[in-house]
């Protein structure tokens, strides 16, 4: 099967990441994948963020240094409908990529994978509202935004994957001492809101005022603009940096809004066996049971997620629950079968 994927930019990112990881799959399964970027970037949510994506991806080109891709990659600095190869597949990954896909000029089935609420990623709601009714297969990577989709837009060619983990990717690499004073909180910084990161932030550095030994850890693909004093912030980290600090951190804090879907990060730290303070958004949504596998805090609610880390804090016994619990629930999600999932769709769309 000859499939294509349209992104918006090539550059380090979640979305873009799991796009990759399914195109990998996809190639191992003995599929003709390839993967299609513009340099000038398709509509945005300003002309400054164009610019800005449409820089990074001057720079980026086709190299892709933070991933080890297998298919090819074809950069073009104006991407046209034309440009796209022949296939039996189109694939959009973004609001925006969903308008172009639906002016490809064949009879490929064309299929909409869904990530994410992205009401962020544009001025104008009502563009990212359309882009649902464009008549596309739409296809959702979580059981809240298949609801979201159905609910609100009364979508009928509407599927679902759960994507999961690599386990060559993200694994234990250290056995967890979950008795020791110096307790760490690991935390992802990014500047989109749906991310909740003002939120999370805001708790942990509460909590740190009451527990002098915590030790906080940041991450992310930019500085935030103000780091917290006694933290410790990771830039880019690489895959295998990523593994070590989520196998070093104890509690990973997810504080994601309304909107995100599966929200990646949760389950790399699940792996890692970093047990989870988060909200009932994204992948814990699916696989979160709170007290059990994670604690649930409520969005945008900077209290109750400090008061689930102190929780683990003070209980070590809870923590190592929550780790342990964690871990086993993530292991159920493997990335094969989410490349399987996906193939036997496209069969029944074909």
């Amino acid at each position: 099967m000859k499939i294509n994927f349209i992104i918006p930019m090539p550059t380090i990112g979640g979305g873009i990441k799991v796009v990759y990881q399914l195109a990998n799959q996809l190639k191992d399964l003995g599929h003709d994948v390839v993967i299609y970027s513009p340099i000038i970037t398709f509509k945005n949510k300003s002309i400054t963020s164009r610019a800005y994506v449409s820089l990074r991806n001057f720079f980026a080109g086709s190299k892709v240094n933070w991933f080890e891709l297998k298919v090819p990659l074809i950069v073009k600095y104006i991407l046209r409908p034309k440009d796209i190869r022949k296939a039996n597949i189109n694939i959009a990954t973004f609001w925006s990529t969903s308008y172009f896909i639906k002016r490809i000029p064949d009879n490929s089935k064309k299929v909409y994978l869904i990530q994410s609420y992205e009401l962020w990623g544009s001025k104008n709601p009502k563009e990212v509202d359309d882009s649902y009714r464009l008549n596309l297969f739409n296809i959702t990577t979580s059981e809240y935004l298949y609801n979201l989709i159905k609910n609100k837009f009364g979508n009928n060619n509407l599927y679902r994957i759960r994507v999961g983990i690599d386990k060559k990717e993200f694994f234990p690499e250290f056995k967890k001492d979950y008795t020791k004073k110096n307790l760490s909180l690991l935390i992802m910084y990014s500047s989109n809101i749906t991310k909740g990161y003002i939120y999370g932030i805001k708790a942990c550095e509460e909590v740190m005022k009451d527990f002098k030994n915590i030790k906080l850890r940041i991450f992310g693909i930019k500085k935030p603009k103000k780091i917290p004093k006694k933290a410790e912030f990771i830039l880019k980290p690489t895959r295998e940096e990523l593994r070590k600090i989520y196998s070093k951190s104890d509690i990973f804090v997810s504080p994601v809004l309304e909107g995100e879907g599966l929200y990646l990060p949760v389950l790399e730290a699940m792996s890692c066996k970093c047990a989870i303070i988060g909200t009932s958004v994204g992948a814990l949504n699916e696989i979160g049971k709170n007290g059990k596998n994670c604690l649930i805090s409520m969005p945008k609610d900077s209290n109750n997620i400090g008061d689930n880390i102190r929780a683990l804090i003070e209980n070590r016994e809870k923590l190592k629950l929550i780790s342990q619990e964690g871990f086993r629930s993530v292991n159920k999600l493997d990335l094969l079968n989410s490349s399987k999932d996906l193939i036997n769709i496209f069969k029944n769309l074909i």
